[in-house]
């Protein structure tokens, strides 16, 4: 398990990244928030709390595997979805 991420970090970020499915609020999308950690959280629109995780860390190298960038998340989101399939997510 990685350590906390603090404020120190490189990787730390002093806002969460955001990205939504295009049908957002409607019931069943989803929210991706990252603080640039080693979660990305995913929730429905109608959550508060996630309700699974992707994992965005590089255990061995004890860095992020994405780019702490809206475009670095909207890619790994993407590609999640292409793994999980959209319709189970």
């Amino acid at each position: 398990m990685p350590e906390p991420i603090r404020p120190t970090d490189p990787y730390a970020l002093d806002v969460a990244l955001i990205a939504r499915t295009p049908d957002w609020p409607d019931p069943g999308s989803l929210e991706f928030v990252w603080h640039g950690g080693a979660y990305i959280d995913v929730r429905p629109a109608d959550a508060e709390t996630a309700t699974t995780v992707i994992n965005g860390w590089d255990y061995e190298r004890g860095r992020p595997t994405i780019r702490v960038t809206i475009a670095g998340l909207r890619a790994r989101v993407a590609a999640w979805l292409d793994e999980v399939g959209a319709d189970e997510a």
